[in-house]
């Protein structure tokens, strides 16, 4: 029986934080929330139905802000999904705002398939919030966190972001100590990228980029220092706590994706990449429109630069014996030139592995560039046995 990942974006938002890059609109009223409820469960099962997956592998429920959701569409939405777990879903995964946990949707959350919480805190300092546009502040934070201690059992993740305005290096250091005290076994930690003419990027107390990149490295160092491994470029995990949805993504394996702005891979015939339009309007023509879905056939040269793309971005790296199951030949192969430009050491072969080293995977754009000229010089045009 067929079991597949999905993610869910969820696009509603109170307010736009002003360094978000993601789709995400305010909720205007009742009827939209139940329209968008209603389309997202149909083209659950319609991409289900596409792909021939019987259960979910995982679900991620993104956003927006999946628990600015009102708890009746989220009751309705959830209980939906569990007819497709079967209870042998791997991990259900939910992003919470930290203004929105209480103790009525944590037992909403309690009896429901959902296993996981990611909790978007971005920050414990109170003027680094504000410059940045949250909502949240350390009141809200500290109250989510004291509710979730007595009331949550599940797993929980943390989002850091290090470069925000106003932080520096001591302040980021406090950061990582109070979210690693708030139990979480999972800390996301993302430096701030900048789009071009983005709210925030204008604002005067951003660190520079070499006091952005001491934040970021101060706080990996704090973070395996206590206990946390540092398995994919921007995510830190306690054992046996990673995030097994997106180690879907790190292994290019296939994915659903549903709700405007979401993207899926799979194979319909070819290989696909399915957008969904980021414009709720436009989703919510609904399946007589295929949801205004943009397709991408993804060509065998592509897909091969995607997998090391993906999985070199891993402390694992890729698994060698799924590699040549896919393309029929070993990833040194493909790579010889590149493994051979580059000091010894720069690549790891382990456990029927090929992974890039620690400090070599911290500034790997230079290394896909040679990768990705190597695929094309190559005119890689192999059949391609995936899933």
């Amino acid at each position: 029986m067929k079991s597949i990942p999905l993610y869910l974006h969820i696009p509603f938002c109170r307010s736009k934080c002003s360094y978000c890059n993601f789709y995400s609109i305010p909720l205007k009223d009742e009827k939209t929330e139940n329209d968008f409820t209603d389309q997202l469960i149909s083209q659950i099962i319609h991409q289900m139905k596409l792909t021939g997956s019987r259960s979910l592998k995982t679900v991620y429920i993104g956003g927006g802000t999946p628990s600015g959701l009102s708890h009746s569409a989220l009751r309705r939405l959830l209980d939906f999904l569990r007819t497709k777990t079967n209870n042998g879903t791997e991990e259900f995964t939910m992003e919470c705002n930290p203004e929105d946990v209480t103790e009525e949707l944590i037992a909403l959350l309690k009896d429901s398939p959902v296993d996981r919480l990611s909790l978007g805190i971005q920050s414990f300092n109170e003027i680094v919030l504000q410059e940045s546009g949250r909502r949240t502040t350390v009141e809200s934070i500290d109250t989510a966190l004291d509710i979730l201690r007595r009331e949550w059992s599940g797993r929980l993740n943390i989002d850091i972001i290090t470069g925000l305005p106003g932080q520096s290096a001591i302040g980021q250091i406090s950061d990582m100590e109070k979210a690693v005290q708030s139990g979480a076994d999972h800390i996301s930690c993302y430096s701030l990228i900048i789009e071009e003419n983005s709210p925030i990027s204008n604002n005067p107390l951003l660190p520079d980029s070499e006091e952005e990149e001491n934040q970021w490295s101060l706080s990996r160092e704090y973070l395996i220092d206590k206990g946390f491994n540092h398995y994919e470029v921007s995510n830190f995990a306690k054992t046996d706590s990673e995030s097994l949805h997106n180690l879907q993504y790190w292994k290019m394996n296939e994915y659903l994706g549903c709700g405007p702005g979401a993207v899926a891979m799979f194979r319909n015939g070819s290989i696909q990449r399915y957008s969904n339009p980021p414009d709720l309007k436009l989703w919510l023509e609904g399946e007589s429109s295929d949801w205004n879905a943009s397709v991408e056939e993804i060509s065998p040269g592509e897909f091969l630069f995607e997998n090391f793309m993906m999985g070199l971005r891993t402390a694992k790296g890729i698994d060698k014996t799924e590699f040549i199951k896919r393309f029929s030949i070993t990833p040194e192969e493909i790579i010889k030139d590149t493994i051979r430009s580059l000091p010894p050491g720069s690549f790891r072969f382990h456990d029927d592995c090929i992974s890039l080293s620690d400090d070599m995977r911290l500034f790997m754009n230079p290394v896909l560039l040679k990768i990705r000229e190597e695929i094309d010089k190559a005119g890689f045009d192999f059949p391609v046995s995936w899933p």
